[in-house]
This record gives structure tokens, sequence and C-alpha cells, in this order.
């Protein structure tokens, strides 16, 4: 399972989804974006952002970004729940240098839609 951001054609940024921590981690801010935009980024469909949800979505990224800062080195994030008796947590582990690295890809990406008027896809399967 992955989540691909695309500019154009071809996907720029791939995150694979299965489990994924970083992903999870995000998910407050994005159901946040989906609040104002009405595009949810989710792992099995598909959001488009443009003009003014572009800007949305920028901010969305610098704001995660702030809250990785405040983060230790690698720390668990919930990713699931294992529906046995009692429920069970599922934890996947996340790195803040990974993390910040793949956050400043996708403000690149975002950035770069910014100047060229287009627009981003995010498709999740």
């Amino acid at each position: 399972m992955a989540l691909d951001f695309y500019l154009g054609s071809e996907p720029k940024i791939v995150f694979s989804c299965e489990d994924d921590g970083y992903y999870w981690f995000m998910h407050p801010l994005l159901e946040e974006l989906a609040t104002r935009t009405g595009q949810y980024i989710d792992l099995y469909g598909g959001a488009s952002f443009a003009g003014e949800d572009l800007m949305a979505l920028r901010e969305i990224v610098e704001r995660v970004g702030q809250e990785v800062a405040t983060m230790p080195e690698k720390w668990d994030v919930q990713v699931g729940t294992l529906l046995v008796s009692p429920p069970t947590p599922l934890y996947a582990p996340v790195e803040k240098g990974e993390f910040h690295r793949r956050l400043s890809d996708l403000g690149q990406l975002v950035d770069d839609a910014i100047m060229q008027e287009t627009m981003i896809r995010c498709i999740g399967d």
C-alpha cells in the first residue's frame, strides 16, 4: 500500500503506508485540511489540491513540521488497534530526521505546484 503525490503525470513522492507512523502522526491535521478544503488525503482514495487549497496544504505541512520539531529523535505512533480482548493498540516507529526529509520533499512539491500554477494529486492504493 502506498500514498502517491503527483505533480503532472508521474509520482513525485511515495509514502509507504502499511502501518505507517508518519501518515498517522499527520492524520489529525489532514482531517483539519479536509474540513477546510473538502479534500481528504486518504490511504485508499484520491484528492487534488490547486490554487488556495495548495496554500492550505502548505500550511498543514509547516504545522506538522513544527510538531515534529518538538518530538524526540525516535518515537512510536499508534497506527491501529488489534481487535482482541482486550483491544491492543498497534504502534509503528518514526524518526525525526526521516520525517523532516519527507516534509521537506512534500513542502517543495507544494511550492513547485504553486509556482507552476498547477495541481497536486494524491492517490492512495
